[in-house]
């Protein structure tokens, strides 16, 4: 089959004239083949065109990458160095009483916590046996807030401090778990859930050892870790 150029009637091969506009086939007539060509060169076209598209895609999105990955560790360095002034500071200014001041911050702002749900206990009954349980939880939080404060302190201070360090915060990892369990333990009494009231006795019979020992151990692996790496870096 051939096309008319002039006015895209469809004729048959050995057509002398368009059967619609009556043209000349010399002037007016193209057959498929070049139709079809037309097509490919257009689809072709249409490939390199997408192939360049992608290309360049592929390109800004890596840099996007490059840059996001770059503004995240000036980012983690910006919030280093200002915890280190910060740390710095606080122990200029207050010295070796930093770390009490800081801990009857904390046992303020946790007294507040306790206040406040106090006054949600009118409503619901749970939270009012919750601020119960860190009232009587109140001294030993505050002893251990306390104890990790000072150990932070003395690991600044002093390099071989630092190597006392994971044993306290294996303590300190150990009482918060138990209270978050003891607060669970009162949920599922208070809201008749038998497994969740459960969950203390369960807590101290399978996990309490296991804990410590794995977080201590992490701890130790994570500072051995830290000193070779340190030691690499200076040689």
């Amino acid at each position: 089959m051939i096309y008319c150029t002039k006015c895209g009637k469809k004729n048959d091969d050995d057509a002398q004239y368009c059967s619609k506009c009556g043209n000349s086939p010399t002037n007016t007539i193209i057959k498929d083949a070049s139709f079809e060509k037309q097509v490919e060169d257009f689809a072709g076209g249409v490939e390199r065109v997408g192939k360049k598209a992608g290309e360049k895609i592929e390109k800004t999105a890596e840099k996007l990458g490059k840059e996001t990955q770059d503004i995240g560790k000036r980012l983690e360095q910006a919030t280093n160095r200002a915890g280190s002034y910060l740390d710095n500071w606080w122990d200029r200014s207050f010295g070796i009483f930093g770390p009490l001041i800081s801990s009857f911050i904390v046992l303020i702002v946790l007294r507040l916590i306790i206040e406040v749900l106090r006054i949600g206990a009118e409503d619901t009954a749970v939270l009012g046996e919750v601020s119960d349980l860190l009232l009587d939880y109140l001294l030993l939080i505050f002893v251990v807030i306390l104890v990790s404060s000072y150990s932070s302190y003395f690991s600044r201070k002093y390099k071989q401090f630092q190597w006392i360090s994971p044993i306290i915060i294996a303590i300190v990892i150990f009482v918060v778990s138990l209270i978050i369990v003891k607060i669970l333990s009162v949920v599922g009494t208070s809201i008749g859930d038998l497994e969740l009231a459960n969950v203390e006795t369960e807590w101290r019979e399978k996990y309490m050892l296991m804990i410590f020992v794995i977080v201590l151990l992490v701890g130790y692996l994570i500072k051995v870790a830290t000193v070779a790496w340190e030691k690499d870096k200076k040689s």
